[in-house]
């Protein structure tokens, strides 16, 4: 039996709270809420202390039609930009990607985008970025890792998933500066590991 944390009344530090206002009401709405409204629920959270904030989707424009939707579907930089600004607050962004509702087959991205997105992560600072689902055809590169690192710095840690099936692989990520390794390997890492020592 797990160790009783606290009360129903007590500060549970351990919890984290969540606002998913945007995504989940974005069902009912097709994501149709006005830029005032987002702007206020944004300052709200902000002041309330909330530790995550969720401002939608990251659906594909070429799976679901942007007249059909409000911008929250699509969840573009310059939108959340526009209400978040650098987001010089402690509460988190986050955007979900669906896999089914985001193409994530069709593309990967652009060393240009790579970059766009580390630049956004250092301003928001998530506890991680990751290198890749581990759903598409690549996975973790020597090379993606080097650059999410030069553009992240010791800003906000790094997490290799996808196609790390060895102990060479593992720790060179490890050199290059991941702090969390994801792979499916991870049995036959450390018993390799262990032959070694």
């Amino acid at each position: 039996m797990s160790k009783k944390r606290g009360s129903l009344l007590s500060y549970r530090p351990d919890i984290k709270v969540v606002d998913a206002t945007l995504r989940d009401g974005g069902l009912v709405n097709d994501f149709r809420f006005t830029e005032d409204f987002v702007r206020d629920l944004y300052a709200a959270n902000v002041a309330a202390g909330i530790d995550y904030m969720e401002f939608g989707y990251k659906a594909s424009k070429d799976i679901f039609d942007p007249k059909d939707f409000g911008p929250w579907k699509f969840c573009e930089e310059a939108d959340l930009r526009n209400i978040v600004g650098d987001n010089d607050t402690d509460m988190k962004i986050a955007v979900m990607a669906d896999v089914g509702r985001c193409n994530y087959k069709r593309r990967y991205l652009t060393e240009e985008e790579k970059r766009a997105l580390c630049s956004i992560a250092r301003e928001v600072r998530p506890d991680f970025i990751k290198t890749s689902t581990g759903f598409g055809t690549g996975g973790a590169t020597f090379e993606d890792v080097a650059l999410m690192k030069k553009c992240v710095g010791d800003e906000v840690k790094i997490k290799a998933a996808g196609g790390i099936r060895t102990l060479d692989t593992a720790l060179r990520m490890i050199e290059l500066g991941v702090s969390r390794i994801g792979s499916t390997a991870s049995v036959s890492i450390i018993e390799e590991l262990k032959h070694r020592l």
